[in-house]
């Protein structure tokens, strides 16, 4: 699946931004990205796991609470 930078930007729009690197990447940038190329899990953020839910929803899946 090829990433469109918008669809980058509202990921990483979503995230805290703080670069911790507990996601398993460098960057909250490199996160965002391989969310939405499907190569990371939206709920990977361990800063704030909740914040999955809502880059489901900007990805387009449909997670049930």
């Amino acid at each position: 699946m090829l990433a469109t930078k918008e669809k980058i930007k509202q990921i990483y729009d979503t995230l805290p931004q703080l670069n911790c690197g507990s996601c398993w990447y460098g960057n909250c940038g490199q996160f965002a990205k391989a969310v939405a190329e499907g190569m990371a899990s939206p709920f990977a953020c361990r800063q704030n796991p909740w914040i999955g839910y809502e880059i489901s929803n900007t990805i387009g899946l449909t997670i049930p609470f």
